[in-house]
């Protein structure tokens, strides 16, 4: 699969890239949003979670739980109230992202 570079600005102002499908989930922090790289690297993204979610999408890996977390499913290995990642990671969800999570899993066994 290609890549899909974002673009960061260190303190410096250096832009960096790094690579969108190398993201394990992301969250809505008010315009912009905190993406969970799988190396365990956290990056602000100053892009609303929508516009992560559109260059994502033909990906198909992701999926938007709810308006504020944008997950990669494949790296969860349990789903219940909390989505447990690969990583070990626990994430707290909602009664409907839990719904919408368990619903995929279902038709879409690994």
């Amino acid at each position: 699969m290609e890549p899909i570079w974002l673009r960061f600005k260190d303190e410096d102002g250096c832009t960096f890239l790094r690579n969108a499908l190398d993201v394990l989930y992301a969250e809505a922090l008010g315009k912009q949003c905190v993406l969970h790289f799988e190396n365990g690297e956290r990056l602000v993204w100053n892009q609303i979670m929508g516009a992560f979610h559109k260059l994502v999408w033909d990906s198909n890996l992701f999926r938007r739980l709810d308006r504020e977390l944008l997950v990669k499913v494949f790296n969860i290995r349990h789903a219940s109230g909390r989505a447990l990642l690969a990583t070990g990671k626990v994430l707290r969800l909602g009664r409907e992202a839990n719904s919408r999570l368990r619903n995929y899993i279902l038709r879409h066994p690994y």
